[in-house]
């Protein structure tokens, strides 16, 4: 796609990208190297989020020319319903690959202090059987959901973690530094929006 800039030849991608009546629902992308909020990143991941796109966010550190599968646990923060709906399904998808088949599975979800632990894991092992998918879940009281999440990841192989883009430039700025913190945290790290049309009890 030839374009002025990348924002107008990435929505145009959207629109006319598709193979006969298939058209793709996923955008998978690199993270961002730019250092603020005003630059053309956020702006793309809101126009994906406006055009009912799921999008895929990847930030890894290996080489990329010798990658390799890293050692660890493959890693869900559950931090709202519909993008971990999402991330549970891409972690179905990656054991379909024979090199990430054995690893396991943890469910990180931080819950307030007060929180009905035992209500919430019930919730939850029920969703995993619906799902078919085996998973450790690890509940995380407190008031501070990346710290908690930090604490528990050690040797991780890949973490997915939801979010929202934000259009709003009076808080884009605020999102970004969020997402930057989430990006810092150990192992390959993977953003998961849903645009609402996916789901692994489907």
């Amino acid at each position: 796609m030839v374009d002025e800039n990348f924002s107008s030849g990435f929505k145009a991608i959207l629109q006319v990208h598709g193979i006969g009546g298939l058209r793709p629902n996923t955008v998978l992308l690199g993270w961002t190297r730019e250092e603020g909020s005003s630059g053309v990143f956020p702006k793309i991941l809101a126009l994906a989020k406006k055009m009912q796109r799921n999008l895929l966010v990847v930030r890894s550190e290996l080489d990329q020319e010798n990658w390799i599968v890293p050692s660890g646990t493959i890693n869900i923060w559950w931090n709202d319903a519909k993008n971990s709906q999402l991330s549970l399904l891409m972690v179905f998808l990656l054991q379909q690959n024979p090199q990430w088949r054995d690893k396991s599975v943890r469910i990180l979800r931080p819950v307030a202090p007060k929180a009905d632990l035992d209500n919430i894991r019930a919730e939850m092992e029920e969703m995993l059987k619906l799902s078919r998918i085996e998973a450790e879940i690890i509940l995380l009281p407190g008031n501070e959901p990346l710290a908690s999440v930090r604490e528990k990841l050690y040797a991780s192989a890949i973490l997915f973690a939801g979010f929202d883009p934000e259009d709003d430039e009076k808080v884009i700025e605020e999102q970004q530094e969020e997402l930057r913190k989430i990006m810092a945290l150990p192992g390959e790290i993977v953003l998961v929006h849903n645009a609402g049309n996916v789901s692994p009890l489907d």
